[in-house]
């Protein structure tokens, strides 16, 4: 954040979080908005992924456990801890940033999507980034 708000670096590119925390923080720096044809983009807020142990000794405490944090109790706290927003409905919001609380009514593209992680959709990516750069200029 410091590069970028000194203009060492013209582009972040991560969980728009830590670009709010600076902003609030005063830094100079601006999440650039945009809307897309098939909807507004919607990320994930920087988590991604799960992994688990292969041959776990205890396959079943993994069941558990990820029984609990999908439920409504650990998905509160994994919102409250994370500061990113579930995807569960039926849960607070009060803890997340406002930015990151899909609207009711809107048709998301979720650009964190597997679907989108293959070269020519990074490509399709970069291009939308260069795009926004370049309208900044």
């Amino acid at each position: 954040m410091d590069w970028l708000a000194s203009g060492k670096v013209e582009v972040y590119l991560g969980s728009a979080l830590f670009t709010l925390e600076a902003k609030e923080k005063g830094l100079p720096v601006e999440i650039i908005q945009h809307s897309m044809k098939d909807g507004e983009t919607m990320g994930l807020g920087g988590v991604c992924c799960l992994t688990l142990m292969n041959k776990a000794p205890h396959p079943n405490a993994t069941k558990v456990f990820l029984n609990w944090l999908l439920s409504k109790e650990g998905q509160i706290l994994w919102q409250r801890l994370s500061k990113t927003n579930s995807l569960r409905v039926d849960i607070p919001k009060d803890d997340v940033h406002e930015v990151f609380v899909p609207k009711d009514g809107v048709n998301y593209f979720m650009a964190t999507s597997y679907q989108y992680q293959d070269p020519e959709q990074a490509k399709a990516l970069q291009k939308l980034i260069d795009d926004a750069v370049a309208k900044r200029k």
